[in-house]
Formats: C-alpha cells, sequence, structure tokens
C-alpha cells in the first residue's frame, strides 16, 4: 500500500520538494530525473534532492502518523517555501491562476510537469512485480538522524540502535540481492508484502512516539509547528529535559521496534506481531 499526496501542487515555480517514507526516495531521484519543466530537471530544481520527513497539516496524516502507510508528497514552491496570499481563499482559483499567476504566459507548466512526476510514481507502483520500496536508504535517513541526536547528547549508549539500524540495512540489502527478477507470482507477493508492511514496525505508543495519536516513533509533526517533522521527537525532548535515563530507556526501547522491522523485511520472523 502506497498513499500518494497532492495538496498545495505549485504554490511556486523556484523549487520542486518532496517528502516522505525514506524508502521512496530511489524511485523519487529516478522519476526527478527524467521529468523536465523549462530546460531543468526536477532533480536538478530540487535544493536538498534527499526527501524529509513528513510532518501533519494534510491528508496523509493518518496514514503515515497512525497506520503505517508509506506516503510522499510532492510540490513546487517558491524559494522561500511560503504560500501565495490568495491559499485557503475565494481567490485561490482557475482565473486567478490563468490571469495572475506568475507565469501568466503558460500557468499550468509546473502542473503539467508535477502531473507527469505524479503518474510516473503511481504507474511505478502499478507496474512493478516487485514494489520499489528502498529500505536501504530509509536507514541512512534514520542513521542521520540518529547522528543529529548524538550530537546533542554525546553521553547516551547507542550501541542498541546502531545495531538495529545496521540489521534493517542489512535486511534491505539482502531483499534486494535476492530478488532475481525470475519469481513466480506468490513469492512475489511474499516479497511485496514484507516491503509494503515494514512501515508499520515504526509505530509505537504514546511512550515511544511522544504523542497519543500520532504512532510513527521515526517522525511525527513538530509540536511547535504541526507542518513540520521531528525526528525521535520523544528522544529529543527527554534530551531537553535532562532526563538522560529516560532517553537511554526510550533509544533502547526505539532500537528494538527497528530490530523487529529488520528481522520482517528479511522474513527471519515473518509471524511477528505488528504494535
Amino acid at each position: 500500500m502506497l498513499y500518494l499526496n497532492l495538496d498545495t501542487a505549485v504554490t511556486g515555480t523556484d523549487q520542486f520538494i518532496a517528502a516522505g517514507s525514506p524508502s521512496l526516495q530511489s524511485l523519487l531521484t529516478e522519476v526527478a530525473q527524467s521529468v523536465s519543466v523549462r530546460g531543468r530537471t526536477l532533480y536538478e530544481m530540487w535544493p536538498t534532492q534527499q526527501m524529509s520527513f513528513l510532518g501533519s497539516g494534510s491528508d496523509y496524516t493518518a496514514f503515515i502518523q497512525h497506520i503505517g502507510v508509506a506516503t510522499i508528497q510532492i510540490r513546487f514552491t517558491p524559494e522561500d517555501n511560503q504560500y501565495q496570499a490568495v491559499y485557503h481563499s475565494n481567490y485561490d482559483s482557475y482565473y486567478w491562476s490563468s490571469h495572475y499567476s506568475e507565469n501568466i504566459s503558460d500557468p499550468y507548466v509546473y502542473h503539467a510537469a508535477l502531473s507527469r512526476a505524479f503518474g510516473l510514481l503511481a504507474l511505478d507502483f502499478v507496474d512493478s512485480p516487485i514494489l520499489s520500496f528502498d529500505f536501504v536508504q530509509y536507514a541512512d535517513a534514520i542513521r542521520r538522524s540518529i547522528d543529529q541526536i548524538v550530537i546533542i547528547a554525546p553521553s547516551l549508549n547507542y550501541s542498541n540502535i546502531n545495531n538495529a539500524v545496521n540489521e534493517l540495512r542489512a535486511a534491505a540489502i539482502e531483499v534486494q540481492q535476492n530478488i532475481t527478477g525470475n519469481e513466480g507470482l506468490l513469492a512475489q507477493r511474499a516479497i511485496n508484502d514484507r516491503l509494503m508492511l515494514t512501515e508499520r514496525f515504526f509505530l509505537g505508543d504514546a511512550t515511544l512516539s511522544g504523542r497519543e495519536w500520532y504512532r510513527h516513533v521515526i517522525f511525527t509533526p513538530s509540536l511547535n509547528n504541526s507542518y513540520a517533522s521531528d525526528s525521535f521527537p520523544v528522544i529529543h525532548d527527554a534530551i531537553a529535559q535532562q532526563r538522560l535515563a529516560y532517553a537511554q530507556f526510550l533509544t533502547d526501547r526505539i532500537a528494538q521496534l527497528l530490530s523487529g522491522a529488520a528481522k520482517y523485511l528479511s522474513n527471519s520472523l515473518s509471524t511477528l506481531k505488528f504494535n
């Protein structure tokens, strides 16, 4: 299962922005390199060329934050990433776009480019025998988030969570190496189920996510800005409160979830239950 979110598709024309599950990074990179607008590929217009984590404030929230469905959102924005003044008003209309947008000569060329990218993402998941989830990229994104925690709390013991991330990355590589292209339908289904459902192992309870309803432990909406995202917010909060023993407990508990995800992905514990 995959949720594609297209909310504020074009609020500017300066840059291409993407957020979502890091397992979709490889596919999006391929798509962004193949779609062009006004002589530039979306990849060239993508400032970070890395997907950011999702926060909240749109329809994808329930899918990724509550039930663990992989999600992606793409859009064009101005360089300052601010919305047009007409956003959420009666003037946010076809007439305004065609008469007053900054790109009046061809007001929907960026919409068309985004539609092509969106269509390629959808078609890949419809047509590919093996779903294009890449958990090597996910493990690397988790590692980068952990590295940020190490900077602010170097005294914690990160052995368990580092080992769990290594397990996840190794499982992802194993899955990729074992795909031959000659799998039968039942084998394809088994692999796809693991690729599709691994995201659900990143769901925890209020203790591990720091929020009652937002269950994703790796990224949840920021307490200061629901549109933005925080990585491992519950660990950051414990560190900020100088509760280092509790931060250690949370780090080790989340490591168990990551290890469970690795075992499920590698099929070494296929009967592991979801939270």
